[in-house]
């Protein structure tokens, strides 16, 4: 009896023990399937590769503006000076026949010794402005159109004049640059006293065109400046005739400029 009372008994918490496990579940301590890591077998994650930066592009280069050198200081009131002779551009022989004949009459007697300005001076437009005044001068000089015509053309372009040549006169040739020199100062003055120191023996800078010739070469024309100071000085259109000699001589002038104290 004692032995079937204790069967039941154990049977019944039995049943119990079964009840409770479908309720609940496992225990903790069965429920788990592996074991826990190891603080020595946890390995920390590595971090990620932080990305590479990019090099940032170079900014754009800049190009440096060249500096302009200033200009230098100009006298408003200083003539220009004339041109350079083109290379292999001089006077011929009638030419220098003219220069001759324009010296003999323009110079004082006993003079002996002058300068000549190594290129010839511009033409028509230095002496006149229009067309009209072209045509008043010609009239007043009596001069036939083809002759005007060809002086023009000849001093289109500036010609130098050369040393040896038979002028009558002991002459000195004072070139473009030499020039623009002595006369670069804003005093005038100034610029005569150098020329003076320069040349003793000659009072006189003088300046001629090209001349210009008819077609039978009986008529000639040229331009001739006579300068000796800052207040001394005249620009002349002078036209010449051929003598029964070959030669040529002086005519008659007129005036275009002329500066006085």
């Amino acid at each position: 009896m004692r032995c079937l009372v204790l069967i039941c008994l154990l049977l019944a918490a039995a049943v119990a023990d079964a009840r409770v496990k479908s309720v609940y579940g496992a225990p903790a301590a069965e429920a788990r399937t592996t074991a826990p890591a190891t603080p020595e077998e946890i390995v920390p994650a590595a971090p990620a590769p932080a990305a590479a930066a990019k090099p940032l592009p170079p900014p754009p280069a800049t190009p440096m503006t060249p500096m302009t050198p200033a200009p230098a200081a100009v006298d408003p009131d200083a003539p220009p000076p004339p041109p350079p002779a083109p290379p292999g551009l001089a006077l011929d022989a009638l030419e220098y026949q003219i220069v001759a004949a324009v010296l003999k009459q323009g110079l004082e007697p006993g003079q002996t010794h002058v300068v000549l300005a190594g290129t010839t001076v511009p033409g028509p437009g230095r002496l006149v402005k229009n067309a009209e005044e072209v045509a008043k001068v010609a009239k007043q000089l009596e001069v036939p159109p083809d002759l005007l015509d060809d002086w023009a053309s000849r001093n289109a372009k500036p010609a130098r004049l050369e040393t040896g040549q038979a002028l009558g006169v002991a002459y000195e040739l004072i070139g473009f640059e030499d020039q623009r020199r002595l006369f670069s100062s804003a005093d005038p003055a100034a610029g005569w006293a150098a020329f003076h120191h320069r040349y003793p023996h000659a009072p006189l800078l003088i300046r001629v065109s090209r001349a210009g010739f008819d077609a039978a070469l009986t008529h000639a024309l040229v331009y001739v400046e006579f300068e000796c100071g800052a207040e001394c000085g005249s620009g002349r259109l002078v036209t010449l005739l051929r003598t029964p000699g070959g030669g040529y001589a002086v005519k008659d002038g007129a005036l275009i400029w002329m500066t006085s104290p």
